[in-house]
């Protein structure tokens, strides 16, 4: 187990390096909405083909497997999600600042 511990620790340590690189480059980009999409849009693309290529494929096969995994989820996190900003939503916080803006004048 201790190990499997230090994989893991070295993982994260590459994670959290990546990371810091994703946010120094999001910083670089502040202000600049297009280029953020960019990097979002990235990510998101990086995500489902990590998803498709090579977690869909590890995933168990059988009931034991299953149930280690469904544990470790409970206790560490649940399934990675990349939320997507809805165009509804966009909207409607733009009006709301353009209604806040009006009222202040």
């Amino acid at each position: 187990m201790e190990n499997q511990e230090i994989k893991y620790q070295e993982l994260q340590e590459k994670i959290d390096f990546i990371n810091k690189e994703i946010k120094e480059l999001a910083e670089s980009c502040e202000g600049d909405c297009l280029q953020l999409l960019q990097v979002l849009r990235q990510l998101e693309a990086t995500h489902r083909n990590i998803n498709e290529q090579f977690l869909s494929p590890a995933l168990p096969t059988n009931r034991h497997r299953l149930y280690l995994l469904v544990r470790h989820m409970e206790e560490v996190g649940g399934w990675p999600y990349i939320p997507r900003m809805r165009l509804k939503s966009f909207c409607e916080n733009l009006l709301r600042e353009e209604e806040e803006k009006q009222a202040e004048e």
